[in-house]
């Protein structure tokens, strides 16, 4: 069991799978990002950034439907269709994220 913002929760266990490391870059702001593929339908984000308001992209998905929850904070973020999903999303410090 793991603390983040104050909040416990139950970080996966990501002990198998495909890792990359994405630098996702805009005109005037930067967030980088964590990719972990699991399996083929299951993948994890983290994205970081002191501040992000704006798009993210979940790069790497097959060409089908994902659903994207932030598992921290439990909120939901709808379905997404690889194999590029693309969010509009604000967060501060990091966000992490779990498509299935």
């Amino acid at each position: 069991m793991a603390i983040a913002g104050g909040r416990k929760w139950q970080p996966p266990s990501l002990a198998f799978g495909e890792f990359r490391i994405i630098s996702f870059s805009s005109v005037y702001f930067r967030v980088d990002s964590l990719v972990k593929r699991k399996m083929a339908f299951l993948a994890y984000y983290a994205f970081y950034a002191r501040h992000w308001n704006g798009p993210v992209e979940l790069r790497g998905l097959e060409s089908r439907d994902y659903h994207v929850v932030d598992y921290v904070n439990h909120k939901e973020f709808g379905v997404e269709h690889g194999p590029r999903g693309r969010i509009l999303m604000e967060f501060d410090k990091y966000i992490l994220l779990e498509t299935r």
